[in-house]
């Protein structure tokens, strides 16, 4: 492309003595218009050879590339267990069956129980739970009456059952309350 506004090109219409000073400004002037549109794109046909080339370049990349499915990663997977393992603990949380779990407690008694296929009912594994706990974290005749141990998630038998003693997991369903 050549170029039209140039050095050669004003000395050539500076020399013509057969214009006025006016032709020769409007000649200048000409010319400089002329320059700026040799390489000028309106602003429509700019956007229009954008969008074209955007389509072919999206065309060409969706032959060589498949997008894989986000719910088949293992990554989702796997949070999509934590989800229905959180869900299903809510919905425990508050059944009936763990009605009698402090909620305190309730998220370490509910990784005690056993919720596979052929598992015995809730209401079973928590009685034996509470046996369990009972017999494990209380020494009789070792620690005085009614002292409890750090860790305990049990509930103490009728005769040791004070009202300073429900933090320990259950309320009481079979236990009375001494002052």
């Amino acid at each position: 492309m050549p170029k039209i506004f140039t050095r050669e090109a004003l000395n050539k219409i500076m020399a013509d003595e057969n214009m006025t000073p006016d032709q020769r400004t409007e000649a200048v002037y000409g010319l400089y218009g002329r320059a700026l549109d040799d390489g000028y794109i309106a602003k429509t046909a700019a956007q229009q050879a954008q969008q074209t080339a955007l389509d072919n370049a999206k065309a060409e990349w969706e032959k060589g590339v498949t997008v894989p499915d986000p719910k088949e990663s293992d990554a989702y997977k796997q949070l999509q267990g934590e989800f229905d393992a959180y869900k299903q603990m809510q919905t425990a949380r508050t059944s009936k069956e763990f009605e009698g779990v402090k909620p305190k407690f309730f998220e370490q008694v509910y990784g005690m129980v056993n919720r596979g296929d052929g598992a015995e009912p809730v209401d079973k594994q928590l009685a034996g739970i509470r046996e369990s706990v009972h017999r494990g974290q209380y020494a009789q005749g070792r620690r005085g009456r009614g002292e409890r141990l750090r860790q305990g998630v049990g509930i103490r038998p009728r005769q040791e059952m004070t009202e300073r003693s429900m933090n320990n997991g259950f309320f009481s369903d079979h236990c009375e309350l001494r002052r």
